[in-house]
């Protein structure tokens, strides 16, 4: 027989039944078996929903928020916003952080399936609400969600069209948490940084995405995070392609130089590629600026990196066909 509510706190088996009941929900979503998982956190649910303990409480916002989850693996965004809702209704009062730290997480996680059912403004009053609770919040796991939803806001509003808004939010982000140490904080703040740039491309405000991109390298450049390496090595490249676009060939080339320098020995293949790219691009400039032997430096320099690099085979014939014009005209 199953524990009542009322004598959770005289049963010392309490904990031990609600965690395995939990850990049943874990194995079984871990298995792809999404309906049987959300019976078992139903049953944490019903069985533990009133208790007054703590363990008790978070394992109770712990399956609420799991059976969230699964419902939107499967397709039912309805069914996992008012799970969200519940867990938000329940424990938005609660003083503990882990308790806070799980409603923060559901307004985030709410957004996107807001989202999918084309319901967006109300994704984004979503995000706000996440913000307005939590982006003052000295706990550095509550303000890590709140960075979240300012994020996730920016790429709402930019679903929307909506770019002066979209660079606004993203503004945002690099203010409250430009100085972050947490690697996952950082990476939005430079992708915050990056996305701005994009937004001011589009706004054809060329020079001001110049401008931020070169601060995406001067502020993530000596970092070694794979993907802060890979924004700072995108940043450097689009800045080049801006350059070219304004005519700009010889700032293009430094820009482009600027990427093999830095990435040029890279062994992960998103810098590789980048790296590979931006050596197609510098010599197309050489060709225009009429650095023919430069440009054909950089040509054979790609050719080879794309013979020991099968990932890369995809630019051979345009790496080929871009020699072959550079050699022509040198005679």
């Amino acid at each position: 027989m199953r524990a009542g509510a009322g004598n959770l706190g005289h049963d010392p088996n309490a904990v031990a039944v609600a965690t395995e009941l939990f850990n049943r929900g874990v194995r079984l979503a871990a298995q792809n078996r999404s309906e049987e998982a959300i019976a078992a956190y139903d049953e944490v649910v019903e069985v533990f929903g009133t208790a007054s303990e703590f363990v008790l409480r978070e394992t109770v916002a712990a399956a609420l928020f799991n059976k969230a989850m699964r419902l939107g693996a499967l397709g039912r965004f309805g069914d996992q916003i008012a799970v969200f809702d519940e867990l938000i209704r329940r424990f938005e009062a609660a003083p503990e952080l882990d308790l806070r730290q799980h409603v923060a997480t559901a307004m985030v996680n709410k957004g996107a399936p807001l989202d999918a059912l084309g319901r967006a403004v109300e994704a984004i009053a979503a995000y706000d609400l996440a913000i307005q609770r939590f982006g003052a919040a000295p706990e550095p796991t509550l303000r890590a969600q709140a960075a979240k939803a300012l994020f996730n806001k920016a790429v709402q509003l930019g679903g929307l069209g909506r770019p002066a808004e979209e660079i606004h939010a993203y503004s945002a982000v690099v203010e409250r948490f430009g100085d972050a140490s947490d690697a996952a904080q950082r990476e939005m703040v430079a992708r915050s940084l990056f996305n701005i740039a994009v937004n001011y491309e589009a706004l054809n405000e060329p020079e001001k995405a110049i401008a931020v991109y070169g601060s995406v390298a001067e502020r993530f450049g000596g970092d070694s995070e794979l993907v802060l390496r890979h924004v700072v090595a995108q940043a450097l490249f689009n800045q080049g392609v801006t350059l070219a676009g304004l005519s700009r060939a010889e700032a293009a080339v430094v820009a482009y130089d600027e990427v093999i320098r830095r990435f040029g020995s890279a062994t992960e293949p998103p810098l590789r590629e980048q790296v590979a790219v931006a050596l197609y691009n510098k010599a197309g400039r050489l060709g225009i600026l009429g650095r023919l032997k430069e440009a054909l430096v950089a040509c054979d320099d790609l050719l080879a990196r794309i013979s020991s690099e099968p990932a890369l085979a995809h630019l051979e014939a345009g790496a080929k066909k871009l020699r072959d014009v550079v050699v022509s005209r040198l005679g």
